[in-house]
């Protein structure tokens, strides 16, 4: 194995092993809150391009590291899906807070606003140039 090689090795494991602390975080609190939808999709895509590149340069280095990275970086979009996504799904959708009717009817029963609104008329303007 040539230095380059080995080099490939240390840096592919190190990136990838810095997934793993937010997998079983994740895992553990089940939610990925912190993580937004967009770069997750966007991660998992760019591992997967990365992966297809490696398998086509055939570098193992590459496609090991990768195809470990898509695995945790897949995790933690799968644990936010299914904690986050699909119980949205899943419940009946409410137009209405409940309890805002309560809420409304008694804000209408105990405020009454009045308007008054009066109209005047212009005044005339003069006719003498302004100096």
């Amino acid at each position: 194995m040539d230095s380059m090689t080995a080099l490939g090795i240390v840096a592919g494991s190190l990136t990838t092993l810095a997934y793993l602390p937010q997998v079983l975080k994740t895992w553990r609190s089940r939610s990925a809150d912190g993580m937004s939808w967009s770069m997750l999709i966007i991660l998992c895509l760019g591992i997967a391009l990365w992966l297809v590149y490696g398998v086509y340069v055939h570098d193992m280095p590459l496609i090991m590291a990768n195809l470990l990275t898509l695995v945790f970086s897949s995790a933690i979009l799968g644990i936010k899906i299914r904690y986050e996504a699909m119980p949205k799904l899943r419940s009946p959708r409410q137009l209405f807070v409940p309890g805002a009717a309560t809420l409304q009817s008694s804000i209408s029963q105990n405020w009454q606003i009045e308007t008054e609104v009066t109209f005047t008329q212009p005044e005339p303007e003069s006719s003498s140039p302004v100096a």
